[in-house]
């Protein structure tokens, strides 16, 4: 079957799906898109808690090596960054330094933020939520 014959089908067996609806399904679900969507998908990682864990341990499963090639490609590219890890998780295991709760908000679970890696020891304590706001994607 030909790719025109599938989307007849496909459209024969679902007459009130076209482009018009799905623009009014998105005008009356504003709350799906932007923030009410990142809202929607926190709450729901919060109900669903070892998910994503059981997702990554499935791929890592399928792609046996993938995630130590990537770890070691992602060191290779960032050696300061690297460094500045292990000095605090070296200073973490020898007491050195204590983690503390996050700085904007409170949480307990915290990442350790970098503002410079030449001064690795020198951090602010974020949990996740307030370490990507800091760090924007690009």
């Amino acid at each position: 079957m030909d790719r025109k014959e599938y989307y007849r089908q496909w459209r024969a067996k679902h007459p009130g799906r076209n482009a018009e609806s799905c623009r009014q399904w998105k005008q009356n679900n504003p709350d799906y898109f932007a923030e009410g969507r990142k809202e929607y998908s926190r709450k729901w990682r919060l109900e669903h808690p070892g998910y994503y864990a059981e997702v990554l341990r499935r791929w890592t499963l399928a792609n046996p090596g993938k995630h130590y090639q990537q770890v070691k490609a992602w060191i290779k590219a960032n050696p300061e960054k690297y460094k500045a890890h292990q000095h605090v998780q070296r200073a973490l295991k020898r007491g050195d330094i204590t983690r503390l709760p996050c700085e904007t908000c409170g949480e307990i679970k915290t990442h350790a933020h970098h503002s410079d890696y030449a001064k690795p020891l020198e951090v602010t304590w974020l949990c996740a939520t307030c370490h990507r706001r800091q760090h924007p994607r690009l």
